[in-house]
């Protein structure tokens, strides 16, 4: 039986129906509530939000992204209903990509409002906290870090029985639009790719999968003038099915990012039990922690030195790495882990 101190939840989510079931860390929270909460109504606009609070009694409001919450924020405290919210923010990004205080003033004014206003702020990391915290005023903050909508024993049944290719799979999802490629340096990966001897190059296959975006022909006009047609694939608007099935087949995930808020689709590829190149840079390491490769420097050289060194492996030595993705995954990034830390935080602070 469920000990629910908190009855009555509303779950504000301001994106489109289709983005909340794409996307898992929507999906994470709202399993994470309903665990906790005997009862959870879903919002998606101010409207169906304003329907809910005057047909029920609710106790807690709890929040996806601070700039779009503004007025539910403003609304519950109003009505002394308490007010949890989550999201990501970029505060400095050095792929020259706007980040927080290159946005315009009423993004700027509308998350410090609700840093200001809301009974307390969810980091999904802690690079998240330290970076906001150490620049804005935020009224009480509690780090719950991003986690797997897979419980322990799930993600061991989805990692069972995985195995290095004899043809490397390399993966990387990115929203294909300029800045994003930019952002994750999708065209330092293809560049990289490039400088492999031969040898190594035949025995490698690379899927770039995201939405569709203004920088597929700048991406597709890269490959072809790199000679990498055959070694690079180009997925646009794949299913959840696919997405997930490219994890489990894939041997390293790349995602050399200037700035992740946490960087969900390591972790998602984690899942699967496939090790993951990152860089140092802001939250991706929390997730690889000793897993992988953390490159210091996002260069072509880097990223191409680490690919080497991992094509260079016989297949016991990945299979190494494929067994200690899967217990930091199980140990760090469980579902089970997010919601106690959640119920106890509920238990706690609003109680």
């Amino acid at each position: 039986m469920k000990k629910n101190l908190v009855d009555t939840v509303i779950y504000f989510v301001p994106v489109e129906p289709k983005y909340f079931d794409r996307w898992e860390y929507y999906r994470v929270d709202l399993k994470m509530l309903n665990e906790t909460h005997n009862k959870v109504f879903i919002a998606h606009t101010f409207f169906s939000f304003f329907k809910l609070v005057i047909t029920n009694k609710i106790n807690l409001v709890y929040f996806w992204w601070w700039h779009s919450s503004i007025f539910i924020i403003l609304f519950s405290k109003l009505l002394r209903i308490p007010v949890i919210g989550t999201g990501a923010v970029h505060m400095f990004d050095e792929s020259g990509a706007l980040d927080f205080y290159k946005k315009s003033f009423l993004f700027r004014f509308f998350n410090r409002v609700a840093w200001a206003l809301s009974d307390k702020i969810l980091f999904i990391s802690e690079s998240q906290d330290r970076q906001i915290t150490s620049h804005e005023k935020v009224k009480s903050s509690y780090v719950l870090k991003s986690a797997s909508i897979n419980s322990k024993e799930e993600l061991l049944n989805l990692s069972k029985g995985k195995k290095p290719n004899e043809v490397i799979q390399l993966m990387t999802v990115c929203w294909l639009t300029k800045d994003q490629i930019l952002r994750k340096s999708i065209d330092k990966i293809i560049k990289a790719l490039s400088m492999l001897p031969h040898t190594n190059l035949k025995n490698l296959k690379l899927f770039i999968v995201g939405g569709g975006g203004d920088g597929i022909n700048y991406l597709e006009r890269m490959i072809r003038d790199l000679n990498l047609s055959e070694n690079i694939s180009i997925e646009i608007d794949i299913t959840n099915e696919r997405k997930n099935e490219l994890y489990r087949y894939s041997d390293l995930y790349i995602q050399p990012s200037y700035y992740e808020g946490f960087g969900n689709s390591v972790l998602e590829a984690m899942s699967f039990g496939t090790p993951c190149l990152v860089s140092s840079f802001t939250a991706q390491p929390e997730v690889v922690l000793g897993t992988g490769y953390i490159i210091n420097r996002i260069h072509e050289v880097d990223i191409y030195e680490a690919i080497l060194d991992y094509s260079s492996k016989n297949i016991s030595e990945r299979q190494h790495m494929i067994d200690k993705v899967v217990s930091t995954v199980m140990n760090n990034h469980s579902f089970d882990s997010r919601l106690l830390e959640y119920k106890n935080l509920i238990n706690r602070d609003l109680n």
